[in-house]
Parts: structure tokens; sequence; C-alpha cells
């Protein structure tokens, strides 16, 4: 199963789920992020970005990418 992060490209902030609210937020925290913010598929990383990134401002992780 793949894994990715969404990350600012102004900010370099990673957004993630937040378990209080549901909702979503961003974090400078790389464990945050890991710990809720990993999506499985590039359908929920595009959704999620169209939904709550600006145009050409955020990227994705591939944490499973081998180089």
């Amino acid at each position: 199963m793949a894994r990715y992060l969404i990350q600012s490209g102004y900010t370099f902030e990673f957004l993630h789920w937040d378990e209080r609210t549901g909702g979503v937020n961003w974090t400078p925290s790389l464990a945050v992020a890991i710990r809720h913010g990993v999506a499985s598929d590039l359908e929920e990383v595009d959704q999620l970005m169209q939904d709550h990134c600006d145009p050409g401002q955020a990227f994705y992780v591939d944490l499973d990418m081998e180089t």
C-alpha cells in the first residue's frame, strides 16, 4: 500500500486530519503528519489538494518511493 503526505510549497507544512474536529489542518510537524496525515491513494490526495490547497502551492510526498 502506498503512503502519501501533502506538503505546502509555501509554508512547507503538512496537511493532516484533526481527530477532534474531523476536519483538516496544517502542521509543521512531520511526526504529526505521519501519524494523522497519510493518504493511501492518489485519488484521495488529488481530492484533498483540490479542497484544501491553492492551485500550484502544494505537492505530495511519496513516503515509499525508492531512489
